[in-house]
Order: structure tokens, then C-alpha cells, then sequence
């Protein structure tokens, strides 16, 4: 119980992130976001389900954010690494295009 509301205080915490800039992000925050939903994957739950609690938790957002968010969600997903290495791979990558994700090709 306690992992999930500590995973729902997470998914509160992206709303830092949640600028007007649609591509700039916070690269620690963006893996601590990451590995918070990775909890939710170790536990069984159902992808589409996982985005649509995201998505409704966190409605300020902007749209061009939510295709980095979704990507990313999946790409953990698949993926399927513990939730810390799956935080600090997005950081990596998010770092390596300098807090750019939006743009990256």
C-alpha cells in the first residue's frame, strides 16, 4: 500500500515537469517519473489502464508532452528493466539530448 501512494505522489510530482515549453524536461525528475510507473508494471497492472491514471492525474500537461510521456511509459514497458536501471536509462537518453526528448529522432 504504501508503494502505491508513494508511486501516486510520483505521479503528482511530474506536474514539476509540466511547463508550457513542450519539449524542455527535467531529466531527474522525467526518471524519477519513470521508475515510479515501473512500480506499477512490477505489480501487474495494465498498461492502457497505467496511461489513462497518468493522464487524468496530471490533465496540465500539454499535448506535445503527452506523446514523450506515453513513448516513454511504453518503451519502459517493453523494455522490462527494474524500475530503478529504467529511471536512470531515460535519464541517460534524456540527457544525452540535453533535456530535449521532444525532438529527438
Amino acid at each position: 500500500m504504501r508503494t502505491i501512494i508513494a508511486t501516486l505522489l510520483a505521479f503528482c510530482a511530474a506536474q514539476a515537469w509540466a511547463q508550457d515549453n513542450a519539449a524542455r524536461i527535467d531529466c531527474q525528475e522525467f526518471g524519477r517519473v519513470i521508475a515510479a510507473v515501473a512500480v506499477f508494471r512490477d505489480a501487474g497492472a495494465d498498461i492502457e489502464k497505467t496511461v489513462a491514471l497518468f493522464r487524468r492525474m496530471n490533465p496540465q500537461i500539454p499535448a506535445p508532452r503527452w506523446a514523450l510521456v506515453e513513448r516513454e511509459v511504453r518503451r519502459m514497458w517493453r523494455e522490462a528493466l527494474p524500475a530503478d536501471e529504467a529511471g536512470f536509462s531515460l535519464y541517460r537518453r534524456c540527457q544525452a539530448q540535453l533535456g530535449d526528448m521532444g525532438r529527438e529522432s
